[in-house]
Protein backbone atom coordinates (compact mmCIF):
# COMPACT_ATOMS: atom_id res chain seq x y z
CA UNK A 1 0.00 0.00 0.00
CA UNK A 2 1.58 2.72 -1.09
CA UNK A 3 1.72 6.19 -0.05
CA UNK A 4 0.26 8.83 -2.65
CA UNK A 5 3.26 10.83 -3.16
CA UNK A 6 6.15 8.77 -4.42
CA UNK A 7 9.14 11.13 -2.64
CA UNK A 8 10.14 10.90 0.45
CA UNK A 9 7.97 12.55 2.96
CA UNK A 10 11.25 15.04 3.86
CA UNK A 11 10.79 16.92 0.55
CA UNK A 12 6.67 17.33 0.93
CA UNK A 13 5.59 20.69 0.13
CA UNK A 14 2.31 22.45 0.34
CA UNK A 15 1.81 21.82 -3.65
CA UNK A 16 2.09 17.68 -2.51
CA UNK A 17 -0.52 18.45 -0.14
CA UNK A 18 -2.83 20.37 -2.11
CA UNK A 19 -2.97 17.41 -4.50
CA UNK A 20 -4.19 15.67 -1.89
CA UNK A 21 -7.32 17.71 -1.19
CA UNK A 22 -7.59 18.49 -5.60
CA UNK A 23 -7.36 15.09 -6.37
CA UNK A 24 -9.65 14.03 -3.39
CA UNK A 25 -7.24 11.23 -2.62
CA UNK A 26 -8.53 8.96 -0.07
CA UNK A 27 -7.00 8.08 3.57
CA UNK A 28 -5.74 4.53 4.14
CA UNK A 29 -4.02 2.27 6.47
CA UNK A 30 -0.92 4.59 6.19
CA UNK A 31 -2.56 8.24 5.31
CA UNK A 32 -4.21 9.80 7.74
CA UNK A 33 -5.53 13.26 7.71
CA UNK A 34 -6.40 15.75 10.45
CA UNK A 35 -7.50 19.22 10.68
CA UNK A 36 -5.88 20.55 12.82
CA UNK A 37 -3.48 19.45 15.94
CA UNK A 38 -5.34 19.61 19.38
CA UNK A 39 -3.25 19.29 22.31
CA UNK A 40 -5.68 21.05 25.30
CA UNK A 41 -7.20 20.52 27.13
CA UNK A 42 -4.53 17.14 28.20
CA UNK A 43 -7.55 14.36 26.63
CA UNK A 44 -6.96 16.01 23.12
CA UNK A 45 -3.36 14.37 23.59
CA UNK A 46 -4.40 11.00 23.91
CA UNK A 47 -5.47 10.91 20.66
CA UNK A 48 -2.12 12.06 19.24
CA UNK A 49 -0.94 9.41 21.10
CA UNK A 50 -3.95 6.84 19.62
CA UNK A 51 -3.26 7.87 16.04
CA UNK A 52 0.43 7.40 16.52
CA UNK A 53 0.73 3.87 18.10
CA UNK A 54 -2.54 2.90 15.74
CA UNK A 55 0.33 3.30 13.13
CA UNK A 56 3.22 1.54 14.86
CA UNK A 57 1.22 -1.12 15.83
CA UNK A 58 0.15 -1.69 11.80
CA UNK A 59 2.18 -0.71 8.93
CA UNK A 60 3.43 2.54 9.77
CA UNK A 61 2.62 5.81 7.95
CA UNK A 62 1.94 9.19 7.73
CA UNK A 63 -0.10 11.53 10.00
CA UNK A 64 -0.91 14.94 8.22
CA UNK A 65 -2.15 17.91 10.71
CA UNK A 66 -3.79 20.62 8.29
CA UNK A 67 -5.66 18.79 5.93
CA UNK A 68 -9.28 18.72 6.48
CA UNK A 69 -10.99 15.68 5.05
CA UNK A 70 -14.85 15.13 3.88
CA UNK A 71 -16.84 11.76 3.68
CA UNK A 72 -17.01 10.43 -0.09
CA UNK A 73 -19.87 7.48 -0.37
CA UNK A 74 -17.33 5.08 -2.27
CA UNK A 75 -13.81 5.83 -0.70
CA UNK A 76 -14.46 7.10 2.48
CA UNK A 77 -12.41 9.60 4.44
CA UNK A 78 -10.65 12.00 1.68
CA UNK A 79 -8.89 15.02 1.79
CA UNK A 80 -10.70 17.99 0.94
CA UNK A 81 -8.58 21.66 1.80
CA UNK A 82 -5.82 22.73 3.24
CA UNK A 83 -6.24 23.92 6.97
CA UNK A 84 -3.03 25.56 7.87
CA UNK A 85 -1.85 25.20 11.72
CA UNK A 86 -0.97 28.39 13.85
CA UNK A 87 0.62 28.00 16.88
CA UNK A 88 4.28 27.12 16.44
CA UNK A 89 4.34 25.52 20.21
CA UNK A 90 2.34 22.86 19.01
CA UNK A 91 5.40 21.44 17.39
CA UNK A 92 7.38 20.83 20.32
CA UNK A 93 4.62 20.09 22.96
CA UNK A 94 3.85 17.06 20.33
CA UNK A 95 7.14 15.64 20.23
CA UNK A 96 7.37 15.47 24.54
CA UNK A 97 4.13 14.25 24.87
CA UNK A 98 4.92 10.93 22.15
CA UNK A 99 8.32 10.57 23.77
CA UNK A 100 6.56 10.51 27.00
CA UNK A 101 3.85 8.38 26.98
CA UNK A 102 3.99 5.57 24.43
CA UNK A 103 5.79 2.22 25.46
CA UNK A 104 8.02 1.40 24.63
CA UNK A 105 9.79 3.99 23.12
CA UNK A 106 9.02 4.71 19.75
CA UNK A 107 11.06 6.82 17.10
CA UNK A 108 8.79 9.15 15.74
CA UNK A 109 9.62 11.89 13.16
CA UNK A 110 7.65 15.34 12.66
CA UNK A 111 8.44 17.64 9.42
CA UNK A 112 6.53 20.79 9.01
CA UNK A 113 5.95 22.50 5.88
CA UNK A 114 5.23 26.18 5.60
CA UNK A 115 2.30 27.65 4.01
CA UNK A 116 1.81 29.97 1.28
CA UNK A 117 -0.58 32.68 3.56
CA UNK A 118 1.18 31.84 6.92
CA UNK A 119 1.28 29.00 9.64
CA UNK A 120 2.33 25.18 8.50
CA UNK A 121 1.26 21.79 8.12
CA UNK A 122 3.10 19.11 10.21
CA UNK A 123 3.89 15.29 8.71
CA UNK A 124 4.28 12.89 11.52
CA UNK A 125 6.15 10.20 9.98
CA UNK A 126 5.40 6.83 12.14
CA UNK A 127 7.90 4.20 11.19
CA UNK A 128 6.75 0.59 10.83
CA UNK A 129 7.86 -0.61 14.23
CA UNK A 130 10.37 -3.71 15.15
CA UNK A 131 9.24 -3.80 18.98
CA UNK A 132 5.36 -3.42 18.40
CA UNK A 133 3.00 -3.12 20.45
CA UNK A 134 3.06 0.19 21.39
CA UNK A 135 0.59 1.07 23.99
CA UNK A 136 -0.52 4.51 25.24
CA UNK A 137 0.54 4.99 29.39
CA UNK A 138 -2.18 6.98 30.63
CA UNK A 139 -3.82 7.10 33.99
CA UNK A 140 -1.70 4.56 35.03
CA UNK A 141 -3.11 2.15 32.24
CA UNK A 142 -1.64 0.59 28.83
CA UNK A 143 -3.92 0.63 25.93
CA UNK A 144 -3.29 -0.36 22.79
CA UNK A 145 -4.69 0.24 18.85
CA UNK A 146 -3.93 -0.81 15.60
CA UNK A 147 -4.65 0.47 12.17
CA UNK A 148 -7.23 -1.16 9.76
CA UNK A 149 -8.27 0.73 6.78
CA UNK A 150 -8.96 4.43 7.30
CA UNK A 151 -9.63 3.65 11.81
CA UNK A 152 -7.98 2.88 14.56
CA UNK A 153 -9.38 0.08 16.55
CA UNK A 154 -8.22 -0.87 20.18
CA UNK A 155 -6.53 -4.05 20.13
CA UNK A 156 -8.03 -7.38 21.09
CA UNK A 157 -6.08 -9.71 23.85
CA UNK A 158 -4.82 -11.99 21.16
CA UNK A 159 -3.44 -9.38 18.80
CA UNK A 160 -1.41 -8.43 21.68
CA UNK A 161 -0.32 -11.51 23.10
CA UNK A 162 0.65 -12.45 18.94
CA UNK A 163 2.76 -9.34 18.94
CA UNK A 164 4.74 -9.59 21.77
CA UNK A 165 5.39 -13.46 21.23
CA UNK A 166 6.68 -11.84 17.36
CA UNK A 167 8.89 -9.37 19.38
CA UNK A 168 10.47 -11.99 21.57
CA UNK A 169 10.96 -14.04 18.43
CA UNK A 170 13.06 -11.00 17.00
CA UNK A 171 15.56 -11.72 19.78
CA UNK A 172 17.20 -14.00 17.76
CA UNK A 173 20.07 -12.31 16.10
CA UNK A 174 19.99 -10.98 11.96
CA UNK A 175 23.17 -13.20 11.76
CA UNK A 176 21.32 -16.05 12.75
CA UNK A 177 18.29 -15.72 11.15
CA UNK A 178 20.78 -14.91 7.72
CA UNK A 179 22.70 -18.38 8.56
CA UNK A 180 19.53 -20.12 8.88
CA UNK A 181 18.18 -19.37 5.77
CA UNK A 182 18.71 -21.16 2.53
CA UNK A 183 20.81 -19.44 0.35
CA UNK A 184 22.07 -22.28 -1.06
CA UNK A 185 22.88 -21.72 -4.46
CA UNK A 186 24.62 -25.04 -5.14
CA UNK A 187 27.77 -23.78 -6.87
CA UNK A 188 31.09 -21.80 -6.13
CA UNK A 189 33.00 -19.43 -6.46
CA UNK A 190 29.61 -16.75 -5.83
CA UNK A 191 28.42 -13.89 -4.45
CA UNK A 192 24.81 -13.08 -2.91
CA UNK A 193 22.87 -10.01 -1.86
CA UNK A 194 19.86 -10.43 -0.02
CA UNK A 195 17.20 -8.20 1.50
CA UNK A 196 15.93 -8.92 4.85
CA UNK A 197 12.61 -7.45 6.89
CA UNK A 198 13.97 -6.27 10.31
CA UNK A 199 11.05 -7.18 11.41
CA UNK A 200 10.20 -10.95 11.67
CA UNK A 201 7.72 -13.30 10.99
CA UNK A 202 6.15 -11.34 8.70
CA UNK A 203 5.35 -13.95 5.89
CA UNK A 204 4.83 -11.53 3.41
CA UNK A 205 4.55 -14.36 0.07
CA UNK A 206 2.49 -17.48 0.99
CA UNK A 207 3.21 -20.03 -1.56
CA UNK A 208 -0.14 -21.41 -1.11
CA UNK A 209 -1.84 -18.21 -2.00
CA UNK A 210 0.84 -16.57 -4.26
CA UNK A 211 1.19 -17.71 -7.68
CA UNK A 212 4.73 -16.66 -9.40
CA UNK A 213 2.86 -14.84 -12.23
CA UNK A 214 1.96 -11.90 -9.08
CA UNK A 215 5.89 -11.33 -8.95
CA UNK A 216 6.66 -11.19 -12.25
CA UNK A 217 6.78 -7.41 -12.18
CA UNK A 218 7.59 -4.75 -14.88
CA UNK A 219 10.71 -4.24 -12.96
CA UNK A 220 11.43 -8.10 -12.36
CA UNK A 221 11.04 -8.35 -16.47
CA UNK A 222 13.17 -5.04 -16.91
CA UNK A 223 16.01 -6.73 -14.21
CA UNK A 224 16.56 -9.48 -16.37
CA UNK A 225 15.23 -8.88 -19.82
CA UNK A 226 12.65 -11.24 -19.35
CA UNK A 227 9.38 -13.02 -18.52
CA UNK A 228 10.16 -15.87 -16.43
CA UNK A 229 8.04 -17.01 -14.00
CA UNK A 230 8.71 -17.54 -10.53
CA UNK A 231 8.27 -20.75 -9.24
CA UNK A 232 7.10 -21.58 -5.49
CA UNK A 233 8.74 -24.28 -3.76
CA UNK A 234 7.57 -25.20 0.36
CA UNK A 235 9.31 -22.04 1.28
CA UNK A 236 10.21 -19.66 -1.43
CA UNK A 237 9.65 -19.03 -5.05
CA UNK A 238 12.96 -19.49 -7.85
CA UNK A 239 13.89 -18.90 -10.94
CA UNK A 240 17.59 -19.73 -12.26
CA UNK A 241 19.01 -18.08 -15.47
CA UNK A 242 21.74 -19.19 -17.29
CA UNK A 243 24.05 -16.52 -19.45
CA UNK A 244 27.34 -16.70 -20.45
CA UNK A 245 28.39 -19.84 -18.26
CA UNK A 246 26.73 -17.82 -15.05
CA UNK A 247 23.80 -19.52 -13.42
CA UNK A 248 21.36 -16.02 -12.06
CA UNK A 249 19.52 -16.98 -9.09
CA UNK A 250 16.43 -15.26 -7.91
CA UNK A 251 14.84 -16.29 -4.40
CA UNK A 252 12.23 -14.50 -2.76
CA UNK A 253 11.56 -16.33 0.95
CA UNK A 254 8.13 -16.48 2.32
CA UNK A 255 9.47 -14.12 5.18
CA UNK A 256 10.44 -11.09 3.28
CA UNK A 257 13.77 -12.27 2.65
CA UNK A 258 14.47 -11.85 -1.03
CA UNK A 259 18.05 -13.19 -2.99
CA UNK A 260 19.93 -12.24 -5.92
CA UNK A 261 22.86 -14.39 -6.32
CA UNK A 262 25.26 -15.27 -9.32
CA UNK A 263 27.72 -18.48 -9.68
CA UNK A 264 30.47 -18.05 -12.41
CA UNK A 265 32.33 -20.65 -14.25
CA UNK A 266 35.53 -22.75 -12.80
CA UNK A 267 36.93 -24.33 -15.95
CA UNK A 268 37.42 -20.68 -18.01
CA UNK A 269 38.26 -17.30 -17.61
CA UNK A 270 35.88 -14.74 -16.21
CA UNK A 271 35.72 -11.35 -15.51
CA UNK A 272 33.54 -9.83 -13.30
CA UNK A 273 32.58 -5.81 -14.20
CA UNK A 274 31.94 -3.77 -11.26
CA UNK A 275 29.24 -1.39 -13.08
CA UNK A 276 27.59 -4.42 -14.48
CA UNK A 277 27.46 -5.42 -10.66
CA UNK A 278 26.10 -2.11 -10.02
CA UNK A 279 23.46 -2.43 -12.34
CA UNK A 280 22.25 -5.65 -11.35
CA UNK A 281 22.27 -4.47 -7.29
CA UNK A 282 20.68 -1.62 -8.02
CA UNK A 283 17.82 -3.01 -10.38
CA UNK A 284 17.36 -5.80 -7.80
CA UNK A 285 16.95 -3.69 -4.68
CA UNK A 286 14.41 -1.95 -6.81
CA UNK A 287 12.10 -4.84 -7.48
CA UNK A 288 12.47 -5.86 -3.48
CA UNK A 289 10.84 -2.70 -3.08
CA UNK A 290 8.27 -2.90 -5.37
CA UNK A 291 6.90 -6.24 -3.71
CA UNK A 292 7.48 -4.91 0.14
CA UNK A 293 5.22 -2.11 -0.78
CA UNK A 294 2.73 -4.55 -2.67
CA UNK A 295 2.76 -7.19 0.01
CA UNK A 296 2.75 -4.61 2.81
CA UNK A 297 5.90 -4.36 4.33
CA UNK A 298 7.71 -0.76 5.34
CA UNK A 299 9.82 -1.45 8.06
CA UNK A 300 13.78 -1.26 8.29
CA UNK A 301 15.95 -3.62 6.02
CA UNK A 302 19.37 -4.81 6.57
CA UNK A 303 20.85 -5.83 2.97
CA UNK A 304 23.53 -8.47 3.27
CA UNK A 305 26.28 -8.92 1.16
CA UNK A 306 28.37 -12.25 0.87
CA UNK A 307 31.07 -13.73 -1.60
CA UNK A 308 32.43 -17.34 -1.67
CA UNK A 309 35.64 -18.51 -3.86
CA UNK A 310 35.83 -15.24 -5.69
CA UNK A 311 39.88 -16.42 -4.95
CA UNK A 312 39.49 -18.28 -7.40
CA UNK A 313 42.59 -17.50 -10.45
CA UNK A 314 40.07 -17.40 -13.10
CA UNK A 315 37.87 -14.81 -11.66
CA UNK A 316 38.59 -11.37 -11.99
CA UNK A 317 37.57 -7.98 -11.29
CA UNK A 318 37.18 -4.97 -13.47
CA UNK A 319 36.72 -1.11 -12.92
CA UNK A 320 36.24 -0.86 -16.55
CA UNK A 321 35.24 -2.58 -19.91
CA UNK A 322 38.22 -4.64 -20.70
CA UNK A 323 40.41 -3.31 -17.65
CA UNK A 324 40.92 -6.01 -15.13
CA UNK A 325 42.44 -6.16 -11.41
CA UNK A 326 43.19 -9.40 -10.69
CA UNK A 327 41.58 -10.60 -7.61
CA UNK A 328 43.45 -10.46 -4.55
CA UNK A 329 41.31 -10.96 -1.39
CA UNK A 330 43.22 -13.96 0.55
CA UNK A 331 39.74 -15.12 2.34
CA UNK A 332 37.34 -17.33 0.87
CA UNK A 333 34.28 -15.73 2.46
CA UNK A 334 33.19 -11.87 3.10
CA UNK A 335 29.96 -11.34 4.67
CA UNK A 336 28.96 -7.70 5.50
CA UNK A 337 25.19 -6.13 5.42
CA UNK A 338 23.96 -2.71 5.13
CA UNK A 339 20.86 -0.92 6.99
CA UNK A 340 18.25 0.61 5.46
CA UNK A 341 14.53 1.47 5.27
CA UNK A 342 12.17 0.41 2.41
CA UNK A 343 11.44 3.68 1.56
CA UNK A 344 15.21 4.10 0.58
CA UNK A 345 15.01 1.40 -2.26
CA UNK A 346 12.78 3.99 -4.22
CA UNK A 347 16.51 4.95 -5.30
CA UNK A 348 19.38 2.77 -3.97
CA UNK A 349 21.90 4.51 -4.52
CA UNK A 350 23.20 4.70 -1.45
CA UNK A 351 22.97 1.08 -0.71
CA UNK A 352 24.73 0.01 -3.91
CA UNK A 353 27.49 2.63 -3.24
CA UNK A 354 28.07 1.09 0.25
CA UNK A 355 28.02 -2.73 -1.47
CA UNK A 356 30.00 -1.48 -4.03
CA UNK A 357 32.72 -0.28 -1.88
CA UNK A 358 32.80 -3.23 0.17
CA UNK A 359 32.98 -6.07 -2.78
CA UNK A 360 35.71 -3.57 -4.27
CA UNK A 361 37.76 -3.33 -1.31
CA UNK A 362 37.44 -7.48 -1.15
CA UNK A 363 39.17 -7.82 -4.39
CA UNK A 364 42.24 -5.14 -3.37
CA UNK A 365 40.21 -2.61 -6.26
CA UNK A 366 39.57 0.96 -5.58
CA UNK A 367 36.28 2.38 -6.73
CA UNK A 368 37.16 6.05 -6.41
CA UNK A 369 34.40 8.42 -5.45
CA UNK A 370 34.65 9.83 -8.94
CA UNK A 371 33.97 6.50 -10.43
CA UNK A 372 30.78 6.08 -7.70
CA UNK A 373 29.26 9.66 -9.23
CA UNK A 374 30.08 8.64 -12.66
CA UNK A 375 27.77 5.35 -12.10
CA UNK A 376 25.52 7.38 -10.46
CA UNK A 377 24.58 9.48 -13.71
CA UNK A 378 24.92 6.37 -15.65
CA UNK A 379 22.39 4.81 -13.63
CA UNK A 380 19.70 7.62 -13.73
CA UNK A 381 17.81 6.25 -16.47
CA UNK A 382 16.87 3.47 -14.31
CA UNK A 383 15.39 5.91 -11.94
CA UNK A 384 11.52 6.42 -11.75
Amino acid sequence: MQLPISKPYEVWNEEDLRYLCSERIAETQRLDYKKELKLDPPRERRELLKDVTSLANSSGGIIIYGIEESKHPDLGSIGSSLNPIRDAALIDIANRVVRTHISPALEVYFHSIPATDGGYYLLVYVPQSIFRPHAIVWEKRLDYYIRRNQDNFPMTESEVRDMYRDASNSQLTLKQRYMDLDTNNGQYPCWKVLSMPVVPGIELLNTLTIRGQDLTTSKYISMFGGSNILQPNVDYFEERRMGQNIEVLTRLFRNGEFLLSETFPTSAKYTIHIFELYQLWYSALRYFDELYEKYGYYGPLRIWLETRGLIYDNIQVGLEWGYNYQWKYKRDHILTWVDTKVEELIDPVEVINKLIRYFAQGCGADVTEQKLMEYETRISSYRR
